[in-house]
């Protein structure tokens, strides 16, 4: 990894054959194809995603266009993007996408990801402690406080306290049991299924794995284990890449920028949401035949007012919205008997600003909201708080 060439660029930058790109670096990228990708003469144009893609030669980071104007290093840049994956719980939004040699049937990005796990469950089972508890006198005496899955051998003795363990095991066990059990329902060579079966029967039985999961109850709380727990939740969540072929490998993580941007504020907005108000998003009514309108969020506080709001992931031109921008938040607050129809954008620079005024027709008003993702170099967790503010001065109640 560390010997490939390295550029992080951002939403929509372009990249050109010869001063940023070899050829063999530039067909490769080209195989993403829109909406990844859009070709140019001797170069391309980025999209509005934002990830990861590792090629045989190269490593491209691509991060939101709003950071770029501002000065930071590209772990600042990183962290703010990972945080807001992290705030949002967004990896359903995550595109995958795997492409092997055309003499290849399949990519190594599958048999690679249960590797990356598993390794990373052997960099941890050290004997963590937060499942130590009073059983250390219990272990094998040849316990060596490390696990080598290339080693293994029957009976392999991982955890020996741990079958007089509790009878339901902590949050955290359980999900790393779900996670392999994941794994051993793959299509896994002999080796590996034996592999992984071979743990799960040292490990204590969890409980049925719920529909949904709440993942804040079953984070650790021991900090070596948060890759893996990252690792898992992937996992676990549904994610697969896809997994094509092509004249060049090649693997991509991306993220589509306007829906993690609507993705952040619904979190942002669901954190801060009194119990008697209720949030709605992607809210439907009726429009012509089997079409719909859909508002991206209704607010509705105990009394029947509501506000509508739609997100934007797009600068204001010289502070102004789209006619088009315009029109849509007229018709759906119309539509919903809104009080207000907001517009959110997000802000250049990290500079929030506010507008509002009324439609000529005096049927409500349109509030224009530019919002910084980031401030003071971190992640904006506060927006629902101003948010909810706002709402309170221009309407709702409590």
């Amino acid at each position: 990894m560390s010997s490939k060439k390295q550029i992080q660029i951002f939403e929509q930058d372009r990249l050109y054959l010869g001063t940023d790109l070899s050829a063999d670096e530039l067909q490769s990228l080209l195989q993403l194809g829109p909406p990844y990708v859009f070709p140019l003469h001797q170069g391309l144009r980025w999209g509005n995603f934002v990830g990861l893609v590792e090629t045989e030669q190269l490593c491209l980071e691509i991060l939101p266009k709003l950071e770029k104007a501002q000065a930071k290093n590209p772990k600042e840049h990183r962290q703010i993007l990972q945080d807001l994956l992290a705030y949002s719980q967004a990896e359903e939004l995550a595109h995958w996408q795997n492409w092997a040699k055309q003499a290849s049937e399949k990519g190594p990005w599958l048999s690679h990801y249960r590797q990356n796990f598993l390794a990373e469950l052997e960099k941890f089972w050290q004997g963590p402690q937060e499942y130590q508890g009073g059983r250390q006198g219990r272990r094998s005496k040849n316990w060596k406080g490390q696990i080598h899955f290339s080693k293994l051998q029957p009976p392999a003795k991982l955890w020996p306290y741990m079958r007089q363990a509790s009878k339901r095991p902590s949050p955290f066990l359980q999900l790393l049991v779900w996670t392999l059990k994941e794994l051993a329902a793959q299509g896994l060579s002999p080796k590996e299924k034996w592999q992984l079966e071979n743990i799960l029967a040292q490990l204590p039985a969890a409980p049925a794995r719920p529909r949904r999961i709440l993942w804040a109850a079953y984070a650790p709380t021991n900090p070596k284990a948060q890759l893996l727990f990252e690792l898992a939740r992937l996992l676990l969540s549904g994610l697969r890449p896809s997994a094509q072929k092509g004249p060049n490998w090649l693997w991509s993580f991306l993220l589509p920028m306007p829906q993690l941007f609507e993705q952040y504020l619904a979190a942002s907005l669901s954190a801060i949401c009194p119990k008697n108000w209720q949030l709605s998003f992607q809210a439907e009514k009726p429009f012509w035949k089997s079409r719909k309108l859909r508002a991206d969020c209704c607010w509705e506080d105990a009394h029947g007012r509501r506000i509508l709001i739609e997100f934007k992931w797009k600068l204001l031109e010289q502070g102004l919205p789209s006619e088009q921008d315009l029109r849509q938040i007229y018709s759906y607050q119309q539509e919903w008997e809104a009080e207000e129809g907001w517009l959110i954008y997000p802000a250049a620079l990290g500079r929030a600003k506010m507008s509002a005024a009324p439609f000529a027709s005096g049927k409500g008003r349109a509030r224009l909201l530019e919002v910084p993702l980031v401030q003071n170099g971190q992640l904006n967790k506060q927006l629902g708080q101003s948010l909810l503010l706002l709402a309170l001065q221009n309407g709702l109640k409590l």
